[in-house]
């Protein structure tokens, strides 16, 4: 138990820790708290390179000052599969959504304020008082005439209208988890209006979707309360204690945790 709370208090939590705690607490134990390895997946990699293939593409539209042509995309899509090998299989597919992505989509580009943009610790009070550190990255972040900044997230697989209910909860977690971050980092200076998610892949009708959140103050406390939880859960030492709903997400993972708990002669280790 003492490994598993200072083990938290050193990680930083990002939204995707928090939203596989919301999923399942295993998820968050094994996943993101011992870091127990996993076998990339296809949709993971091809994820990668089309968000890889826009950062490239922004990075030097920003450099020119000027947004540029599908030929420029296409150099960086080629720049990222020769850097990454393990794209290579989504080629075909890869360039054909981004060219059709690009086609119908970069009337509406505009040069970012910044690309890949980090916050790599900021810290969070508990109500006890010790400390954590949350962390994130945001795609890309823009800034109108009026001043008004945007942040942008680009989204692979399916579109919002196809999502269930979970996974569209799961986006507007991110899009709260992005203004907690950027209304305290960097003296607020990207704090933000609006988070849109840009669907690179087109809808089950055949259109591409962009879908605006505005964060309210209760959105922020409802994710604060859920950061709370979870400290509550591992400094309590329930984390570990519940039962599970068996899945294909879970089903290995209760089987290892049963391992671990188990009776040490018979191969368990006890938490």
């Amino acid at each position: 138990q003492n490994h598993i709370e200072e083990q938290f208090l050193k990680e930083k939590l990002s939204v995707s820790a928090l939203n596989n705690y919301v999923e399942s607490p295993l998820l968050y134990f094994f996943r993101n708290l011992i870091h127990l390895p996993e076998a990339k997946t296809p949709h993971l990699d091809f994820g990668n390179l089309v968000h890889a293939t826009l950062e490239e593409y922004f990075n030097a539209s920003k450099k020119q000052n000027k947004v540029l042509d599908k030929m420029s995309l296409e150099e960086s899509f080629q720049k990222v599969l020769s850097i990454n090998p393990m794209y290579q299989d989504f080629e075909a597919r890869g360039w054909e959504i981004l060219e059709e992505y690009f086609t119908e989509q970069s009337n509406h580009f505009t040069i970012p304020l910044e690309n890949e943009f980090r916050v790599p610790d900021l810290p969070f009070e508990l109500h006890d008082g010790r400390i954590i550190n949350l962390t994130g990255v945001v795609d890309k972040i823009t800034q109108d005439t009026n001043g008004n900044i945007t942040v942008w997230d680009y989204k692979t697989g399916k579109a919002y209208s196809d999502m269930d209910k979970d996974r569209k909860e799961k986006i507007k977690r991110q899009a709260v988890f992005y203004k907690l971050l950027l209304r305290h980092a960097y003296q607020g200076r990207y704090d933000f209006q609006k988070v849109t998610f840009d669907f690179v892949e087109k809808n089950s009708k055949g259109k591409y979707e962009q879908v605006d959140f505005e964060i309210s103050e209760a959105d922020l406390n409802e994710v604060k309360e859920m950061i709370q939880t979870l400290a509550d859960a591992v400094f309590s030492g329930e984390l570990l204690k519940q039962n599970y709903k068996k899945d294909e997400k879970t089903a290995d993972y209760i089987e290892l945790l049963d391992l671990i708990k188990g009776d040490p002669e018979q191969g368990g280790l006890f938490l």
